[in-house]
């Protein structure tokens, strides 16, 4: 698979294949304007190849996209918060006497929020904020994360979503990632090491190629500049 942008001479993406299996956790890693991002929209369906295709269970996911979308849980980098309930927000689109509270008790859980719900004056039903205000950063990423599960999707993909996060927010976040391997497919695009070191397969994009794939380790045995970037600490 290929990707060009239409104004553009030079391909983001230049022939790459890989597989993503099921129930199993995938990272991209790679440093700015490697074609991680690009490969990562390919996979959401948000742009089209230009050549190839991306295929799921041996159909394209162009055929329709819509079934496609609805299998998939998006964490991104900035998670918008609307000024209604904790639980509205973890809903995301339910209608408010639609809302599965013990799915939303779930997903507090499994995205470590048990302790904010404890914390705050109305629980479950305290407004946050214009934008998540009245939270912080950290915990907004959460209630991502818990609303991205929300919908039990068979695809949970994080873009980049721990790269704000301080480091114990961040060490969190990947300890719950950790606990759902093996119970979905999970997609992981980021540059810090503590997100990908434990994931069953990482590929290494270089200039829009796949440079090296294969477990923490084994790219890093592969491949000197990743290397070079575990002993400097950043993906960057």
């Amino acid at each position: 698979m290929s990707f060009r942008f239409p104004d553009a001479d030079e391909l983001v993406l230049d022939n790459v294949s890989l597989t993503i299996p099921h129930h199993q956790t995938t990272a991209f890693v790679g440093s700015s304007g490697a074609g991680k991002s690009t490969l990562l929209d390919l996979t959401l369906g948000l742009l089209d190849p230009t050549s190839g295709e991306v295929l799921c269970g041996g159909r394209s996911i162009g055929e329709d996209l819509a079934a496609w979308h609805a299998t998939l849980g998006v964490v991104p980098q900035d998670v918008y918060l609307i000024d209604h309930t904790l639980a509205e927000n973890i809903a995301f689109g339910a209608q408010t006497d639609m809302i599965d509270y013990e799915r939303v008790r779930e997903v507090v859980r499994l995205a470590m929020l048990e302790e904010l719900v404890a914390q705050l004056p109305d629980g479950l039903g305290t407004l946050v904020g214009d934008r998540g205000v009245r939270i912080s950063g950290g915990q907004r990423q959460r209630v991502g994360l818990a609303r991205a599960l929300y919908r039990n999707p068979r695809v949970l993909i994080l873009d980049e979503a721990t790269s704000a996060l301080d480091n114990a927010t961040e060490y969190e976040i990947a300890q719950t990632l950790n606990g759902l391997q093996g119970t979905m497919t999970i997609v992981i695009v980021a540059h810090r090491l503590s997100t990908v070191r434990s994931v069953d397969r990482l590929h290494y994009l270089r200039k829009g190629r796949v440079a090296a794939s294969g477990t923490f380790e084994e790219v890093r045995a592969a491949d000197a500049e990743f290397a070079r970037l575990v002993e400097l600490g950043s993906l960057d």
